[in-house]
This record gives C-alpha cells, sequence and structure tokens, in this order.
C-alpha cells in the first residue's frame, strides 16, 4: 500500500494501480476484511485522481460497509472522504458534500490535522455550491 501510495504520490498512477490490484488480491485471502477494504479505498482514491471516479465509486460502496461494520470512525471518515473525492469529481457536488460532512462529522470526534483536512475538503465543495447556478 506504501509503495503504491507513494508512486500515486509521484504521479505514477497506472503503475500505482496495477500495484493496488496485487495488493487487494492479496488483501482479499487475508481473514481481515477491514485490510482489503482499506486497500480498496486507496486503490479508488487513485482510480479518481486518474479519472475514473465511477469505478472509484463501486469499489467504495462495499469497502463503507465493511468499515461501518468494524466501528471505526477513523476508517469510515477515510471511505466516506474518498466517496466524497469521487462524487466531486463526478461533478456531483451535493453527494460529495453530504460525505464531506459526514466525514467531518466523524474526524471532529478526534480533531487534529485530518479533521482540518475534512473541513477544508467541505469548505471547497461548499463554496463551489454556494457559486454555481441552481438546475434548472
Amino acid at each position: 500500500q506504501r509503495l503504491a501510495q507513494s508512486l500515486s504520490d509521484a504521479g505514477q498512477l497506472d503503475e500505482a494501480i496495477r500495484r493496488l490490484h496485487e495488493g487487494r488480491a492479496l488483501a482479499a485471502a487475508l481473514p481481515d476484511d477491514r485490510v482489503e477494504a482499506l486497500t480498496a479505498t486507496i486503490l479508488a482514491t487513485t482510480l479518481t485522481k486518474a479519472g475514473r471516479p465511477a469505478e472509484a465509486i463501486r469499489l467504495l460502496e462495499p469497502s463503507l460497509a465493511v468499515m461501518r461494520e468494524s466501528g471505526s470512525d477513523d476508517y469510515v471518515a477515510t471511505v466516506l472522504t474518498a466517496l466524497g473525492g469521487a462524487a466531486e469529481r463526478l461533478g456531483d457536488l451535493p453527494t460529495a458534500q453530504r460525505h464531506f460532512r459526514h466525514a467531518l462529522d466523524l474526524r471532529a470526534k478526534r480533531g487534529g490535522p485530518r479533521e482540518q483536512e475534512a473541513r477544508a475538503r467541505l469548505a471547497a465543495v461548499e463554496s463551489r455550491l454556494t457559486a454555481s447556478p441552481p438546475a434548472p
């Protein structure tokens, strides 16, 4: 996961996606569903970055269910942030706003830099919504 994240950060998206698919297949063999769900979330974030947000959403929906079952607000917020990013990339700002708001609610319980990041993502989407003319 870390190598793929580094590749993604360096703009080598195709290689990152390939490695994340490999990592996800390995994670599926583990008894802990959270590992596969987290790997799928990182893959989905990279897919969104590569301009494939619809594919990302298909990966994230089952990951969200797994993370909700895990009881980890942090993991749920991570998936919600990825869903918000994919929705935003698709131009579905109301859905992005909903996901980012829920992620912020979860992040605010602990505070710190992740809360600030969630707050900034939500503010950016809300600013775009305010600036956009209403749909006919």
